[in-house]
């Protein structure tokens, strides 16, 4: 769709931009998508912020994506500003000004976060099969493969706390992460990359049963890894490809072999 909202016209937007000696490209992907209701009018007033804020009118189409846990938005930006010039963006506000005037929006829309919600959505983050932000704090006090919770000074150190021994009991579950001592735990050598490779196969499920009709379950999936290093070469034919990551640009292939097997 495009700044009036109407379908956009690809070949038309290719067309006008084969001169352009660049373009930008961006993903929006609001934590809390689902409750914006009107994704569409969102991003196309985030795009009014953006013209404001670059002083110039921006010639763009984007798509909507619900195809992966968290719905977000694609923008394509062309490389020429309202007067036909190469439109020169700071990397200062590619990377860090753009995201903080999509926060801002989106917190206009909804109102602030009550710290009540963040303690529940963090609370649901502890038995996840998947790399959650409750890890990311858990990775920053690790030592040599050592976990030891800081001792709580306060109310929210005691919840921090609390989430942490709980999800470490669950690393535990899994095998990633064994008690050692009252309060250290010795974590599995790679146990982030096991968690994030958990993530992505979640995810990539959930991109095969998109689509499917209703009552339908995706077929059984085996993933490469699960083939030995000595493993003959994997004969048979493309199934499906699709998005495994958007918002780091990787995507996955599905193979039939020869067996009816499924990787």
């Amino acid at each position: 769709y495009t700044r009036e909202g109407r379908e956009a016209d690809a070949e038309q937007f290719s067309s006008r931009s084969q001169g352009d000696r660049h373009q930008f490209r961006f993903i929006v992907s609001p934590e809390d998508a689902d409750k914006l209701n009107d994704l569409k009018r969102y991003t196309r007033e985030l795009m009014q912020i953006m013209e404001r804020d670059l002083g110039t009118r921006l010639d763009w189409v984007a798509v909507d994506h619900h195809n992966t846990g968290r719905s977000h938005t694609h923008i394509v930006v062309r490389g020429r500003d309202g007067s036909g010039k190469d439109l020169v963006i700071a990397p200062d506000y590619i990377g860090r000004g753009f995201r903080q005037r999509a926060s801002v929006l989106a917190t206009e829309w909804l109102g602030p976060r009550r710290e009540l919600e963040i303690m529940r959505q963090q609370g649901r983050e502890v038995q996840q099969d998947r790399y959650t932000g409750i890890d990311r704090k858990l990775a920053s006090i690790e030592n040599d493969g050592k976990i030891e919770p800081p001792t709580a000074r306060d109310t929210k150190d005691r919840f921090e706390r609390d989430l942490h021994l709980r999800r470490l009991k669950y690393l535990k579950e899994m095998r990633l992460a064994k008690k050692i001592t009252h309060t250290e735990w010795q974590m599995q050598p790679g146990w982030q990359d096991a968690l994030r490779a958990m993530g992505q196969r979640g995810d990539i499920i959930k991109a095969i049963a998109n689509g499917l009709e209703p009552g339908r379950v995706p077929e059984d999936v085996r993933f490469i890894e699960e083939r030995g290093a000595n493993a003959p070469p994997l004969l048979g034919a493309m199934y499906r490809q699709g998005p495994s990551d958007e918002l780091r640009d990787t995507r996955f292939l599905l193979i039939k072999d020869f067996d009816g097997h499924i990787w």
